[in-house]
């Protein structure tokens, strides 16, 4: 039953493509031309989307470790397919920030957060290839939905493009969340990676029963992935720190490119086709990209991939500042592709390194630091560009930095909490 999880954590990966920002960034011209908006003001229309849901993920991440995430997946994708229907009649910028942030809310829902806990519960030693196929949801996503909002933004308008998103997230999250998600493979009498009852490979799935009024009680013999580990606790752990300096810088990498990519590309002199191609070509490479990181983390240290990674976007960055002809765009975004399929690669360490039973709670009061700064990604590019005509200044700083994250992962090393020992009668 845990690929079924899978498969829905990838459908609501495919369908959380239609709130990023690379798919807003292809209203960004339309809107603003049409409404008499600035860049500025939509991408920090998109930053309070990020400060919302780093608020919000705190009272989510416990909900879903006592609950799960099917009752979560389906309100939210309810909530969010109606914000995108009433975006098509908007009219003043406040009704855009509020509309968006009913999306925000409904996506938080059936987003990562909750479909990273939902897989981190049902898989230990497959967890990377599991994470890494539910991944490919959103580089799939992308390949599809930016293309098509471009082509029904050009043939029917963008109110229009904006309904068919709404439907679109009734139709593949709300049904399949609500048949096949589950809590826990101990729920329904099954062991994560589908491990036989009283395998050598198995988790004691005794060891974690449930008593009256939801709180759990453990074993001796629980397993080091299934220590319990509360917030005060996780927030004493060095790890947790790095994890979330360094994969917040990557969000707000990503936030911030992906909200101006196609905005960047047309200053560069390229029609917007091109620029959707762009977006393509690194969401294809991604999509390609996720199964090889996944299947490494179950093989290779996840510090040392994650520097990698950030040593892959340094150069990535670097050749699209410098970028002035096509097949360098190309490259660059190419390049940036492989970085964006190893974006699990923090979920992995959270959920390895803090377990299975404590993810949600860890995940969620660790989501408000990340959104800290994924939230000054668009800020950062939309306002640089208003001030100086350009995003270099923004990409320069961007490469010094994913130079420092690449050193700083590093000293990501594995938290130990120490159980204690049985008493002596």
């Amino acid at each position: 039953h845990g690929w079924y999880i899978v498969g829905v954590a990838f459908l609501g990966s495919f369908i959380h493509s239609e709130a990023i920002s690379s798919t807003l960034s292809i209203f960004v011209i339309t809107m603003t031309e049409g409404l008499g908006w600035s860049r500025g003001m939509i991408s920090a229309a998109r930053s309070f989307e990020q400060i919302l849901e780093a608020l919000a993920a705190p009272l989510v991440g416990p909900i879903v470790d006592k609950y799960g995430a099917r009752v979560l997946m389906v309100v939210g994708a309810l909530v969010a397919g109606t914000g995108f229907v009433l975006l098509a009649v908007i009219q003043n910028l406040w009704q855009f920030y509020l509309l968006r942030a009913i999306v925000t809310l409904g996506v938080l829902g059936f987003g990562g957060l909750v479909t990273a806990v939902a897989i981190a519960n049902w898989f230990v030693r497959k967890r990377g290839r599991a994470f890494a196929f539910a991944g490919m949801g959103g580089s799939l996503g992308t390949i599809i939905v930016i293309p098509f909002a471009a082509w029904t933004i050009a043939t029917l308008g963008w109110r229009e493009t904006w309904v068919l998103f709404g439907v679109f997230v009734w139709v593949l999250v709300v049904v399949p969340s609500f048949l096949f998600m589950r809590r826990r493979p101990e729920d329904m009498g099954l062991l994560p990676d589908g491990d036989p009852a009283g395998g050598l490979e198995a988790v004691d799935a005794a060891a974690y029963a449930e008593e009256p009024g939801g709180e759990r009680r453990t074993t001796q013999e629980s397993s080091e992935e299934d220590v319990l580990w509360t917030r005060t606790e996780a927030l004493h752990t060095r790890a947790f720190w790095v994890i979330v300096v360094v994969s917040g810088f990557g969000r707000l990498v990503s936030q911030g490119i992906n909200l101006h990519l196609i905005p960047y590309l047309q200053d560069l002199g390229f029609a917007v086709g091109i620029a959707a191609s762009v977006l393509v070509v690194r969401s294809a490479v991604g999509l390609l990209a996720h199964p090889l990181w996944g299947f490494a983390a179950e093989r290779y240290d996840v510090r040392r991939l994650s520097f990698l990674q950030y040593a892959l976007q340094t150069g990535a960055v670097g050749t699209i500042v410098l970028a002035q002809d096509l097949w360098m765009v190309y490259l660059g975004f190419a390049l940036y592709g492989i970085v964006q399929g190893g974006m699990s690669l923090h979920e992995i360490m959270f959920a390895n390194y803090y377990g299975r039973f404590s993810l949600g709670a860890v995940r969620g009061i660790a989501a408000p630091f990340q959104v800290a700064f994924s939230a000054g990604g668009p800020v950062l590019l939309g306002f640089s560009f208003d001030a100086t005509g350009s995003y270099t200044f923004a990409f320069t700083i961007i490469v010094g930095a994913s130079v420092i994250c690449a050193a700083l992962i590093l000293l990501a090393t594995k938290p130990r909490k120490r159980v204690p020992a049985p008493a002596v009668a």
